[in-house]
């Protein structure tokens, strides 16, 4: 009895795994699904909203599309093309919806959610190499300032740091402006906390604030 007790407890559980395991592949699924349409809009939209000579251009994640640029600035000349999760990959595919509009400036932040995905550097330093050196080939005449990405609680620290400093190493090898906003922004590693939103890893509108003065004088 207490066999045939034990064999139905272990029947349950593994049951009850098989169970948890398949929601969880499923649920991994439709949220990446859900993601690829995400981008897929968000590359729509900003393929019908052109790019001219005279705009100032912000590209890169989460925090770049959480970052009411126009307003902050008030510039009306001031575009935002950051999406939510993109990577230096994403950024890479996108690129030439910019530069052919061959925009007086462009303030590039990304890499972060390379770091999330990967935890290496193997493909981020490329990317970004490659990304730089597309918008000096397709549009010269546009001034890059290069930004530091944020510290997170979700990212490590010391891989942040090696690619913060690969990309200002890549900024000085190009001839551009590198603007760091890790130091303002660190606190052991992680966002400080009277800029974190309360995720740990996107600013409140205090961390918009510092932003946005840190790059006043580039604009």
């Amino acid at each position: 009895m207490k066999l045939f007790i034990a064999i139905s407890v272990l029947l349950n559980i593994a049951y009850i795994y098989k169970l948890s395991k398949d929601y969880y592949i499923t649920y991994k699924k439709r949220i990446a699904s859900e993601h690829v349409t995400y981008l897929y809009n968000r590359q729509t939209i900003y393929k019908v909203l052109p790019i001219n000579k005279n705009d100032i251009v912000f590209i890169g994640d989460s925090h770049t599309q959480k970052f009411d640029v126009a307003e902050f600035f008030n510039k009306t000349n001031i575009k935002n093309r950051g999406i939510d999760g993109d990577v230096t990959e994403g950024v890479l595919l996108r690129l030439s919806d910019i530069t052919k509009g061959h925009p007086a400036k462009i303030f590039l932040q990304i890499g972060i959610n390379d770091i999330f995905q990967r935890n290496d550097l193997i493909k981020a330093i490329p990317n970004y190499k490659r990304i730089v050196r597309r918008i000096l080939e397709d549009s010269p005449e546009t001034k890059i300032y290069v930004e530091s990405i944020l510290p997170s609680k979700f990212a490590n620290p010391d891989t942040v740091i090696r690619y913060n400093r690969a990309i200002k190493q890549i900024s000085r090898d190009n001839g551009l402006t590198y603007i760091d906003l890790y130091d303002k922004f660190n606190s052991s590693g992680s966002l400080k906390p009277i800029y974190d939103c309360g995720d740990l890893i996107h600013l409140n509108g205090n961390g918009y604030v510092l932003w946005s003065g840190i790059l006043k004088p580039y604009l």
